[in-house]
This record gives C-alpha cells, sequence and structure tokens, in this order.
C-alpha cells in the first residue's frame, strides 16, 4: 500500500475544496426547482410528485456529502474515509435518483396511452408502488455494498441496467406526452448513469488498486452524479415553457431585476420631469419677453400718438 506525494494531496484539497462550493450552486437550484414547482397546478400530480421527490433526494445527497467533506478537513487528510453511515445514505441516494428516472418515463407513459382519464388519475397507490419498488432496488445494493471501497457483481449488473434502461428512454422519449420538455432531462439520466457505470467498472475490475485512487474516483463520481442531477433539475425547469416563466420570475425577484427596467427607461418619472421642466422655463421666459415688448410698443405708440 502507497502513499499520495505531496501533490496528490494537494490536489484533493484543491478538488474537496472545489466540490464544496459546487454543492453550493447545486443546493441554490434545487431551492429553486421546489419554488417553482412546489406551487403550480399545472403539472400532473403524479408528475409533480416524482419531480419534488427527486429534489429532495438530491439535496440530503449533496448536505450529507458536504457532512463528509468537513470531516475530511477537519481530520486533515482529504483521503480519510468518511462514517460508514453517511457513506451507506450516499449510495443509496444515488441508486435511488437514479432509477427514479425510469419511474418518470413510466409515469409519461401512462399519461400518453391513457390520454382521456389519465388527467383525473392520482391513486395513493401509483405513488406508493414507485416509491417502495425504488427504495428497495436502492436499499438492496446498499446493503449488499459491503465496503465503501468496493463494488460487487451485483452493485455493477444493477448499474448496467440502469444505463441500458435509461438509453432506450432517451430514444423512445420522443414518443411520450411532453417529449420535448423531457427530452434533455432524459438525456442527463443517462449520461448520469453512464457515467456510474464507468466507475463501477473501473473500481469492480481493479482499475484503481490504491486507498486515494479509490478514494478520489469515488469523489470525482460523486460529483459528477451531484451536478448531473442539477443540470435534470435545470433542464425539467428551462425547456416546460410555464415552468420557465415562473423561474425567470423568481430570479427577478432574488436579483431585484424589473422587467424591460432598460427598455422603459425613458419612459420613467425621473425622466419625464426634466423634460417637463426644461419645455416650462423656456415657455415662461418667452411669454415674460413677449409682455414686456409688447409693454414697449405700447408706450412707444402712445407716446408717438401725443407727439
Amino acid at each position: 500500500m502507497s502513499f499520495p506525494s505531496g501533490t496528490v494531496l494537494l490536489f484533493g484539497y484543491i478538488f474537496f475544496t472545489f466540490e464544496l462550493f459546487t454543492y453550493g450552486i447545486v443546493l441554490s437550484i434545487a431551492f429553486l426547482n421546489l419554488a417553482v414547482i412546489c406551487p403550480t397546478k399545472i403539472l400532473h400530480v403524479n408528475l409533480k410528485s416524482i419531480l419534488i421527490t427527486q429534489t429532495f433526494a438530491e439535496m440530503l445527497y449533496v448536505l450529507v456529502r458536504s457532512v463528509m467533506l468537513v470531516q475530511k478537513f477537519t481530520f486533515n487528510d482529504p483521503f480519510a474515509p468518511s462514517d460508514v453511515n453517511l457513506q451507506s445514505i450516499i449510495i443509496c441516494d444515488s441508486l435511488f435518483r437514479h432509477w427514479l428516472g425510469h419511474v418518470l418515463i413510466i409515469e409519461r407513459f401512462l399519461a400518453t396511452v391513457r390520454t382521456n382519464s389519465y388527467e383525473n388519475f392520482s391513486k395513493f397507490g401509483f405513488t406508493l408502488a414507485w416509491f417502495g419498488t425504488t427504495f428497495i432496488i436502492a436499499f438492496l445494493n446498499t446493503i449488499t455494498n459491503g465496503e465503501s471501497w468496493t463494488v460487487t457483481q451485483f452493485n455493477l449488473i444493477t448499474q448496467t441496467i440502469s444505463t441500458l434502461l435509461s438509453l432506450i428512454e432517451y430514444l423512445v422519449s420522443d414518443n411520450v406526452k411532453t417529449a420535448k420538455q423531457l427530452s434533455p432531462t432524459f438525456l442527463c439520466l443517462f449520461l448520469s448513469n453512464l457515467f456510474m457505470n464507468f466507475l463501477y467498472s473501473a473500481i469492480a475490475f481493479n482499475m484503481v488498486t490504491e486507498s486515494y485512487q479509490i478514494s478520489l474516483t469515488r469523489a470525482f463520481g460523486i460529483w459528477a452524479d451531484a451536478v448531473f442531477g442539477a443540470a435534470i433539475e435545470l433542464t425539467m425547469m428551462t425547456h416546460h415553457p410555464l415552468l420557465k416563466r415562473r423561474m425567470v420570475t423568481h430570479l427577478k425577484k432574488i436579483f431585484c431585476i424589473k422587467g424591460n427596467q432598460i427598455g422603459d427607461i425613458t419612459n420613467s418619472p425621473a425622466v419625464q420631469v426634466i423634460p417637463s421642466a426644461a419645455t416650462q422655463q423656456p415657455s415662461s421666459a418667452v411669454k415674460s419677453i413677449d409682455k414686456r415688448v409688447g409693454a414697449m410698443k405700447e408706450k412707444f405708440c402712445g407716446d408717438g400718438g401725443v407727439g
């Protein structure tokens, strides 16, 4: 077992600092997503529950990973193993979110084939079924994982199946309801699964062997998974016309941006006062001069008439 060099340690600190900074952005996107989706009534209740669950899972994933990073900085060792319970939560959460993407395509498929009756289809049993099934798959993969440093054959098979399913879902997504809005989301889901499949393969086939190498590989995979999760949430908002409008409204409120502020500046009261004052002053001056000229004419004419 070899120990990391000083350069590797420095790279670890830099990467983990960057990772922690990235999670602040990911959390901001998650909060924005909740602010946009929760109050809206334009989404079907089943789709809405899936998206909200996905966002909360993403937030839990990022918060737990942030705690793990703080522990690394506290112990002054970037490659020190984190708490086993936190590692289990990370693994379970990641698998849960990946399989949640498959639930999304199933829900959209039901909305497509049952166009007339699906609007009133909001039974609790459907939500309970997809949540329970997804959680069981993630939980089984977590408890069979053994150690956080390893990837079992069951983990690799499950992840490979998830990757193949996400590829098929992306290819057939054009045939489901609201395909235009969801196509980028399914692409991000496929890329996320594909990346995790490469990561699992690298560990399972001993492409990385040293503990610090596995730690860096895992860390990069966790970071990429969180970024893909944020991309999934962002594309859900940016590619849906009404959700995009709500997102822009919230962003304007956050950054105190008023619509058409630059274009309407010439119509603002402050600008209107200036020309009105400028037009009033010459007008009154001209009137005063006219009165004086008129008085002089009368006096001149009057004096001339008497003479």
